[in-house]
């Protein structure tokens, strides 16, 4: 709903741990952004045995910075909000808009 009203980046915050499959969660990430055409940046805490971790993605999928695991940092990026086109977003029919 952010990237169809506008959205040039969505924040997403995430409580991760070990889990069996963190690719899961990358790849999601990655269907997220291109999905919506925006940045996506997942935030993630710093916890023992994290695989999962704080990441910022483009618009069309690349990974442009990632935290460490299991190490607390703040990671910054400059973005580019003209490169969030919003193309699949911008297909939701208006009238289905809450």
């Amino acid at each position: 709903m952010a990237a169809v009203r506008g959205a040039s980046i969505v924040f997403h915050p995430q409580f991760t741990g070990e889990v069996p499959d963190p690719k899961f969660y990358d790849y999601a990430m990655i269907a997220r952004s291109t999905e919506n055409g925006i940045y996506f940046a997942s935030v993630n805490y710093a916890l023992e045995n994290q695989k999962s971790t704080t990441s910022l993605l483009s618009p069309k999928g690349e990974c442009l910075i990632k935290a460490e695991a299991e190490k607390q940092e703040l990671i910054t990026y400059k973005i580019e909000p003209g490169k969030a086109n919003r193309l699949l977003a911008q297909r939701l029919l208006s009238n289905l808009l809450l």
